[in-house]
């Protein structure tokens, strides 16, 4: 085995850190002092070199080592072993390990001394363990024989054994059973009781099955009961027992015809122009402010810090500060802009230091009289999320050049 003899060098000793910091290690932020790297470095290099230099003279040690034979000692046991002849291998002392002519060395039936010439040696007798011949033709049947019916049982219905057959189909007996030619005899009968439905009898009574019904066969739909029903395009019909199809209902939703419960786009549009309503786009003027600060809570993963309620139409700017609230940790604060039940924008700082959010309502999101504006905070761990100085602020500007329209 090859041992690593060239480990890497460090000469400079460095200074041993206290038990405390050994004890309880390195913690995230903290300055190693070079002396403390240096002891490290030249204790492990140190180790490094005590190691190699004791398998090299484990490697190298001329005497054999503690509980192990040399390759020169097995091999000299082994020959010593392999001459022997008696007191080896279960052979008892003054016992030898049969060796014969043969090359194969099994021995052979001439090899064997003191066997008897013919067998048994004498003439002897077996004691009542035994059957003799005579007693055991007396007391047993020939392997090849038979029986009468009267040596086996007969079958019944509390046990089994033979059976005698019967091609009758109206015996009630509960010794007999039928043969094959009863069983197919009744398959092709027409004797079955009134149980049953002859060929006959079940096409006069039941339709095939595949069939076909007329109108007429079927109940008509209604408003009180379930049934078949006449289409129509008709989209002015006052019936209540015909159903409107696709094409009327599509033919509806294009047309113009609503009645004067609705108005129209274009009427939509000059109430708007003409009631003087304003809309406001994002810009940098004050609308609302709260400066104060807030605090989410950790149980919460979102928590209503601030909240403004509109009271004209547009999209608007949400300006403000935020922090975490826990100094020297790696938790982190989350902001973000609510309207309605989402979420539009978040933003999310591991500061402990204020920072500056900015955010505008984008082009598809537009809030109507009486929406509501929230400011909610999220933090990780301990943490919480601190806002303060929020201020919505927009401008007025011009309205979209739709009122309503289709999503």
């Amino acid at each position: 085995m090859s041992v690593y003899t060239n480990p890497p060098e460090w000469e400079a000793q460095g200074k041993k850190p206290p038990s405390s910091k050994r004890t309880e290690g390195w913690k995230p932020g903290d300055r190693v002092p070079a002396s403390w790297l240096n002891w490290f470095w030249f204790s492990t290099v140190n180790s490094l070199q005590q190691i190699a230099q004791a398998f090299v003279n484990h490697r190298d040690a001329s005497a054999p080592h503690d509980g192990h034979e040399t390759k020169e000692g097995a091999t000299a046991k082994v020959e010593a072993h392999s001459q022997k002849t008696t007191a080896v291998h279960g052979v008892e002392a003054g016992f030898f390990v049969a060796k014969t002519s043969r090359p194969d060395q099994r021995v052979g039936w001439q090899d064997i001394v003191d066997k008897p010439s013919e067998y048994p040696p004498v003439v002897h007798d077996h004691d009542d363990r035994y059957y003799t011949k005579a007693q055991s033709d007396g007391r047993y049947a020939p392997k090849q024989h038979s029986h009468g019916a009267g040596d086996l049982p007969q079958a019944s219905l509390t046990q089994q054994g033979i059976v005698q057959l019967t091609n009758s189909r109206s015996s009630t007996s509960e010794t007999l059973a039928v043969t094959a030619k009863a069983l197919n005899d009744h398959r092709n009968s027409a004797d079955h009781d009134d149980r049953y439905y002859t060929k006959a009898q079940s096409d006069g009574r039941y339709a095939p099955k595949q069939h076909s019904h007329g109108a007429g066969d079927l109940p008509q739909a209604s408003l009180t009961q379930q049934g078949i029903v006449q289409l129509t395009n008709s989209r002015s019909s006052t019936s209540e027992t015909l159903a409107v199809t696709a094409k009327a209902l599509n033919d509806h939703r294009n047309s113009a015809d609503h009645d004067d419960r609705y108005y129209t786009k274009s009427q939509v549009d000059n109430l708007v122009a003409s009631g003087g309503i304003q809309w406001i786009v994002p810009g940098n003027t004050v609308l609302a402010e709260s400066l104060s600060a807030e605090f989410s809570t950790t149980s919460e993963t979102w928590k209503t810090l601030k909240r403004f309620v509109v009271s004209m139409p547009g999209r608007y700017r949400i300006t403000g500060e935020f922090m975490h609230s826990l100094g020297g940790t790696s938790n982190t604060a989350t902001i973000g802009i609510r309207i309605g039940q989402s979420v539009l924008f978040t933003q999310s700082t591991t500061s402990y230091y204020y920072q500056p959010f900015s955010f505008d309502m984008p082009s598809n999101v537009v809030l109507g009289i009486g929406d509501v504006i929230e400011v909610v905070g999220s933090g990780d761990g301990y943490a919480s999320c601190v806002v303060r100085n929020v201020r919505v602020r927009g401008d007025v500007g011009s309205p979209p050049s739709w009122v309503v329209r289709e999503t």
